[in-house]
């Protein structure tokens, strides 16, 4: 049978011990953790985050830009060679101006599509630019902000040996998670293993691309450390480790008890006295302004 060719790229190569890393245990709590990288060394960069090698990304980026640019000349050809076709036929007997008129207006639509396609591509290329090959903490001592540094792949994929790699100093404060995103799962090595996203998103304040993050890769700690850093979590809740999903279940559990208690209350029917009284409370607010 045949086998997917990058079928290695998508394993796991990286252990918690591959790189140095203090791990929460009997003698390391979560908020000790979180204390030790923050009172690091001033200007000794600490490996937050190591990417697994990302062919497997690239492959897929070039896949989609190959099929985004083939669809996009194949229907711009069709466009364009209806418009000259109706253009020439000119079936309906337009003047010459309006016709003109209408033959720019079709191509204008052509050129809105390729203007579309090329910004498609335009946002592929910058993925590949914003994907996350590591990532550094650097603290700066208790006065300043500490700082994240951030590797990243060249904007092209051409040549990319004699391409320097882009490298991102960025404040701390300027990078958040997404809204209602977190690093935290629970799965895997560190916590960070989702089988709905292989990657999360780091915004940064004033860019509109953000930056791509394996779950994959090897993390410092585990990934509650990054719902304190990126989601801006307090140490004591990140350390709980509720995750959404679990978050969602409590309230429905609470939602079903409070079913549970009405009905032993006011009966099985507890709906529709409920619906009677709020109507009956309309009503009554209602007279009041009559």
């Amino acid at each position: 049978l045949p086998k997917f060719p990058l079928g290695k790229e998508s394993k796991t190569t990286m252990t918690p011990d591959s790189y140095p890393s203090p791990r929460v245990g009997p003698n390391m709590t979560f908020a000790k953790l979180i204390v030790t990288l923050f009172k690091s060394p001033p200007n000794e960069p600490i490996l937050l985050y190591k990417s697994e090698p990302q062919r497997l990304y690239f492959v897929i980026l070039w896949c989609i830009t190959i099929t985004v640019t083939v669809y996009a000349l194949n229907m711009t050809e069709m466009i364009e060679e209806s418009a000259w076709t109706i253009y020439q036929k000119n079936e309906n007997d337009l003047p010459f101006m309006h016709n003109l008129m209408q033959f720019v207006l079709r191509t204008g639509l052509n050129l809105g599509v390729l203007g579309i396609a090329a910004g498609f591509i335009y946002a592929l290329m910058r993925a590949r630019s914003r994907l996350v090959r590591t990532m550094h903490f650097v603290s700066r001592g208790s006065d300043d902000e500490p700082i994240i540094r951030i590797s990243t792949n060249p904007r092209l994929p051409f040549n990319t040996k004699n391409q320097p790699i882009p490298v991102y100093d960025i404040p701390l404060s300027d990078l958040t998670f997404g809204k209602n995103a977190v690093a935290w799962t629970g799965n895997g090595f560190y916590g960070t293993a989702d089988k709905a996203s292989f990657f999360m998103m780091i915004h940064q304040k004033g860019v509109r691309f953000p930056f791509i993050v394996d779950r994959a890769g090897w993390f410092w700690g585990d990934g509650r450390v990054w719902d304190v850093i990126f989601g801006k979590k307090a140490v004591n809740e990140a350390e709980k480790g509720i995750t959404y999903q679990k978050k969602w279940d409590i309230a429905r559990q609470e939602r079903e008890k409070n079913i549970e208690k009405k009905k032993l209350e006011v009966g099985n029917n507890w709906r529709s006295k409920e619906f009677l009284k709020l109507v009956k409370d309309d009503f009554e607010t209602a007279k009041r302004f009559v």
